[in-house]
């Protein structure tokens, strides 16, 4: 099944993941952590309280498909970390501004997510004991600048059907650094432009 692993050192917490696992602490409330020396954090913070309209910005798409890199990203109030395979990402793919962190937009899709959750639900580590699928209770996010560009890689982000405030927290984290699995000429390009008010 899952296999866990955290590591504390001088105040700063990481995960790392075997197979397809994820991490748990009991630290309850984490400070800010600086994740890469230059400032940026990463912040235990309910991502509710970063949504946007997305009507009040572009819809993007993919400037080509892609067989994106696997990444972790942390979510949830007991600090579950996964590095889940991701399926390709489409042109087809609508991909919507939901939330803002740190002057980026956090861009998300109905289609990919409902593909991702359908391949990771067939998949036996991400099933619980009576066969619940695990995958159903995270979206996935990407961050970008508002030009398209990836910024930050991929946020997992509580899904709707987590209803309690302490399960909605999560680890966000557009650390720059995350970019690197991103070819460089892969981006999203807005589909329409809207007025920001």
């Amino acid at each position: 099944m899952f296999k866990k692993i955290l590591i504390a050192n001088r105040g700063e917490i990481a995960c790392l993941s075997l197979l397809l696992g994820g991490c748990a602490s009991q630290l309850g409330h984490l400070p800010a952590v600086d994740t890469s020396g230059a400032g940026t954090t990463m912040v235990r913070i309910n991502p509710d309280n970063l949504q946007v309209d997305p009507a009040g910005y572009p819809e993007f798409h993919a400037v080509h498909n892609l067989s994106p890199n696997r990444e972790m990203s942390c979510v949830g109030s007991n600090y579950i970390c996964d590095a889940p395979d991701m399926i390709p990402i489409e042109t087809t793919d609508t991909w919507v501004v939901t939330h803002i962190f740190e002057g980026k937009y956090l861009i998300e899709s109905k289609g990919y997510t409902q593909r991702e959750y359908s391949f990771l639900c067939g998949k036996k580590e991400y099933k619980d004991s009576l066969g619940t699928c695990l995958a159903t209770q995270y979206n996935y996010g990407i961050y970008i600048d508002p030009d398209g560009k990836i910024d930050g890689g991929w946020q997992l982000l509580p899904a709707p059907n987590i209803v309690l405030a302490s399960d909605r927290v999560s680890y966000m984290d557009a650390n720059p650094a995350k970019n690197a699995g991103w070819p460089g000429n892969f981006y999203f390009i807005p589909s329409n432009k809207k007025d920001k008010n």
